[in-house]
């Protein structure tokens, strides 16, 4: 009886004890999603630079809510986006963005990018370089292509120069 009564206890100790620590609703990547969102980013920051923007598109996902947030603006479904991202890389050599390290976490089998990136905006004899933030939140269509579902980027500091 003794024994029932202290098994019952440390249940409920151990009950007690996960109730009252958070729950997390991201853990870090593993190395094989890390490499995977890392070359993922890494072809969609090289098509930027190429001003590839029908490749761009195509990295971001079909379905109606995808979105993008850029300084106060939201674009909602894949057409405002492509509207959007020809209007701005539309033209060759006059952006290029690079991505600081990100951070990489699997939030229930989709992958949270997060991390500072830099770019150069080229208009006539003039540059400005700025620098902001960008997160993009990716989900696998199929067993091997990642899409972009949300990707939301902010301009932090702006630097204009004259060359």
């Amino acid at each position: 009886m003794r024994r029932m009564l202290y098994v019952t206890l440390a249940v409920i100790m151990l009950g007690s004890y996960s109730l009252s620590r958070p729950g997390y609703a991201q853990d870090p990547a593993k190395d094989n999603l890390r490499n995977e969102a890392t070359a993922f980013l890494s072809k969609f920051m090289d098509a930027a630079n190429r001003a590839d923007t029908k490749t761009m598109i195509n990295m971001f996902s079909a379905k109606p809510e995808v979105s993008l947030i850029a300084d106060g603006y939201i674009y909602q479904g894949r057409d405002a986006i492509q509207s959007h991202t020809e209007r701005l890389f539309g033209q060759r050599d006059r952006y290029m963005v690079q991505l600081e390290t990100m951070s990489i976490a699997n939030v229930n089998g989709l992958v949270l990018a997060t991390g500072p990136y830099t770019a150069r905006l080229r208009y006539g004899n003039h540059e400005i370089a700025f620098q902001g933030a960008v997160t993009f939140l990716m989900e696998k269509e199929g067993r091997r292509h990642w899409k972009i579902t949300h990707l939301h980027r902010s301009t932090a500091v702006v630097q204009a120069q004259r060359y």
